[in-house]
């Protein structure tokens, strides 16, 4: 089974299904702890207060895609923009 999750890994609830008491659709937690139970991928997440540490199905989750910001396009775009005249 392929496991793309890892300790300190920033990932999002993508399925709080009955579970949306304890967790948020569209919130970002942190995994605290990963494991495999019966072929079942769980996480644990520092921001849940439950007694099992591997509570939470993975497949409720997904991990943040961090991008590296750039302005770059914004740069091109001002580099092209005409200034009316009078101005």
């Amino acid at each position: 089974m392929s496991n793309p999750f890892h300790v300190g890994q920033k990932v999002v609830c993508v399925d709080a299904g009955q579970f949306s008491d304890r967790i948020t659709n569209g919130s970002i937690y942190t995994v605290s702890a990963v494991g495999e139970n019966i072929g079942n991928l769980y996480l644990g997440l520092e921001e849940t207060t439950l007694v099992k540490p591997l509570q939470w199905r993975a497949k409720r989750f997904r991990p943040v895609v961090e991008r590296k910001t750039s302005i770059e396009c914004f740069e091109q775009i001002l580099r092209g923009a005409r200034v009316p005249e009078g101005v």
